[in-house]
């Protein structure tokens, strides 16, 4: 519900958005996709936490920005 409610506002706020449910399916869409600059994910995720998440993530893209969030 959480992640629903984040893709909806910021899409509102006119941000593109693609999203996962949860971090190896993140990875593939952050493979997939080299346009992304933003990586919004949850602290708790009951695969792989947020922040390892994030560390994978940035050593595919060093300058990706990540904003962390719990809900």
């Amino acid at each position: 519900r959480v992640r629903q409610f984040a893709v909806e506002a910021l899409r509102e706020l006119g941000y593109t958005t693609l999203h996962a449910d949860g971090a190896a399916p993140a990875l593939r869409v952050l493979d997939g996709h080299p346009d992304v600059t933003m990586l919004l994910t949850d602290i708790v995720m009951p695969d792989v936490n947020g922040r390892r998440l994030a560390e994978e993530a940035l050593k595919r893209r060093p300058n990706l920005k990540v904003v962390y969030m719990t809900g």
